[in-house]
């Protein structure tokens, strides 16, 4: 083999090695996840609204089928 060929196949190696680890490692705690009150995402919304686009029926009920037209 040459030597481009070498460093080619080098590079792919890494290159495969890289993606495998950037996909595969574990998550990393993120920034700002532990920020105090006034944060983006902070938890500040209703929890409970789902607005009017969603009904959910009750328990025990069966979900309404959608109408076609």
């Amino acid at each position: 083999m040459t030597p481009v060929q070498i460093a080619v196949t080098l590079a792919g190696v890494a290159l495969a090695v890289a993606v495998n680890v950037w996909f595969f490692a574990p998550a990393r705690p993120r920034k700002g996840s532990d920020a105090g009150p006034g944060a983006r995402g902070s938890g500040s919304r209703d929890a409970g609204h789902h607005g009017a686009a969603l009904v959910m029926p009750g328990e025990g009920r069966p979900a309404p089928r959608a109408r076609k037209g």
